[in-house]
């Protein structure tokens, strides 16, 4: 393949009837072009070359003139992404390593991602611009279900950890894309449908109330509980899944995930000149796999971080599984931080709600599971073991990361955990001398101030949770050694600083939650008499060997000069 694309790469412009080059060929050199952690990349380099030089023949080629923008990825888009599906199913770990970084990368270019769209008022939408957009949210969607059959299984395998960091890129690419009027879907998607019915090839959307459904409304977490699972078993009970009247993973695991243009690759050249334009650019609807839901996604990543067994097997957190189990909470807390809540009357899945579901689970955690142990009288605590404090710290980012704008305590019992004084108070554990672990006293520094700029002010501003922070802050900043801990201690009078916005003359706000000005001026007396503490702290930061931490110490500076 690399001496034809070196030395007679003319050939690449007409791959034959089959067009074996564009659909076979490019593919897997575009894949095989990303081997890593091998002594010996020769191999890599080689198909580097067929990529380079086979792809430049091809991108200037008649047959892809039609294709969509300038990236020879995105104008083979369906034929690699049907070389990457095969590629994740393959029993070779290294090559689903491989395929979950070239995703990765099709994920930086936004070729994996919502199309551009123009910002004016009115937006002439073309054909081809639907066409586009409905090729990236197929393959999108079906890269996401293959990734989410593998991920939902109980087997860990070296790399691993690519595979839900790649998924966690993918999906926070869509979660803003959810459509529910029929004139903007038909503009954007080409598509005309009732207001109630999603869009049956977005990746993944966010419905209310779904924390049982992976995919939407297949009660996957349902039929989960009710199985027997052994030790040794990866793979869904097929035959409950057949019993429900959903596909849900059952489509996945067993049926080849494919785009229609891919399955007749050797018909005779006839019938491939008749269809050949119809089914190079669009894939059949009919084998469409249903999208996946956002609180799904992030169940799935918490119970593969988090056991929620009593009775966890040993290896559970092994030395082999901890990287995996510490990308899948990182990668919850990214996909909780790309979630942007939308002021529309359309009924979706919410942080609260979130938060609601996560929070008890995540709390086990940080507060040891000692207590959470106690209320079982069938288990022993001395042959229970330790929680990592690596995973200690990612449960705290993720606790942070489903925080909301106006967070606080409701009488209704949904959000008892939602209590910042209770909070405050675990995060100051967290960041004392009794705490050994630096990644848990800086997650917990950030979760602070994360809290600080979410809380409702009306349980911000007592003295007794101000003072808790304040003395989080002095905690980290005894830390000499990491200046992430002293940087995230910071972050908390940073965070309250941002409360209050600038000075009163200015329009202006920074980071600010929509409080009323009374409330602003509630918050900004009870921190007043701490001015002069928050000064000082900063003004000895200042003289930080990290220019990150000097950063911030100026910029609490600034943003108190201008209080009385």
């Amino acid at each position: 393949m690399r001496a034809i694309a070196v030395r007679a790469s003319n050939q690449f412009a007409d791959g034959g009837s089959n067009d074996i080059w564009n659909r076979r060929v490019l593919p897997l050199a575009y894949i095989a072009s990303h081997e890593i952690g091998q002594k010996d990349d020769k191999i890599g380099s080689l198909w580097k070359e067929v990529w380079d030089e086979g792809g430049q023949v091809t991108n200037s080629s008649t047959k892809t003139e039609h294709a969509f923008g300038v990236n020879l990825q995105e104008k083979l888009l369906p034929y690699i992404i049907n070389s990457l599906i095969d590629a994740l199913n393959d029993v070779s770990w290294h090559r689903r390593v491989m395929a979950c970084t070239t995703l990765s990368e099709l994920a930086d270019m936004n070729i994996l991602s919502p199309p551009p769209l123009s910002l004016g008022k009115k937006e002439v939408v073309t054909n081809e611009t639907m066409l586009r957009a409905k090729r990236r949210a197929q393959a999108s969607n079906k890269i996401l279900a293959t990734c989410t059959s593998l991920l939902v299984k109980s087997r860990v395998w070296d790399g691993k950890a690519a595979l839900v960091t790649m998924m966690a890129k993918i999906a926070s690419k869509w979660i803003g894309f959810q459509i529910h009027d029929k004139q903007s879907t038909s503009n954007i998607l080409g598509i005309e449908f009732e207001q109630s019915r999603i869009c049956p090839w977005i990746p993944i959307v966010r419905q209310s109330d779904s924390w049982n459904d992976l995919f939407l409304h297949d009660r996957w977490f349902d039929i989960k509980s009710k199985e027997i699972v052994t030790e040794d078993e990866t793979e869904v009970d097929q035959t409950i899944i057949d019993g429900s009247t959903n596909k849900g993973l059952k489509k996945v695991d067993t049926e080849r995930l494919d785009f229609a243009e891919e399955k007749k690759l050797f018909e005779d050249e006839s019938k491939n000149d008749s269809s050949h334009n119809t089914s190079k650019d669009e894939i059949d609807e009919k084998n469409e796999s249903q999208s996946l839901t956002f609180s799904g996604l992030c169940r799935a990543l918490l119970e593969q971080g988090i056991s929620l067994s009593k009775k966890t097997n040993s290896t559970f957190y092994s030395s082999e599984s901890l990287v995996f189990r510490a990308a899948a909470l990182k990668s919850l807390s990214q996909l909780l931080e790309s979630f942007q809540e939308e002021n529309s009357g359309n009924p979706e899945c919410k942080k609260e709600f979130l938060y609601q579901k996560m929070s008890p689970i995540l709390l086990s955690i940080i507060e040891g599971n000692e207590k959470f142990m106690k209320q079982d009288r069938n288990i022993e605590i001395s042959k229970k073991k330790p929680i990592p404090p690596l995973i200690i710290a990612r449960s705290i980012e993720c606790l942070s990361s489903s925080m909301w704008q106006g967070m606080q305590e409701t009488s209704d019992n949904k959000n008892i955990f939602a209590n910042t004084s209770n909070l405050v108070k675990l995060f100051l554990h967290n960041c004392g001398p009794s705490q050994s672990a630096w990644t848990v006293r800086a997650a917990s520094g950030l979760a602070a101030a994360n809290l600080s700029l979410n809380a409702h002010s009306s349980s911000l501003r007592k003295i007794e949770t101000i003072e808790n922070l304040l003395t989080c802050t002095s905690l980290c900043q005894k830390d000499r050694r990491f200046w992430k801990v002293r940087y995230a201690g910071l972050k908390i009078l940073l965070c309250l600083c941002q409360r209050l916005g600038v000075a009163p003359s200015h329009t202006g706000k920074i980071g600010e939650i929509n409080d009323g000005g009374h409330e602003r001026q509630l918050l900004l007396e009870a921190l007043l008499p701490c001015k002069e503490r928050i000064q000082e702290i900063a003004k000895i930061s200042l003289s930080d060997n990290e220019s990150k931490v000097t950063s911030i110490a100026s910029d609490i500076c600034n943003a108190i000069s201008w209080w009385p």
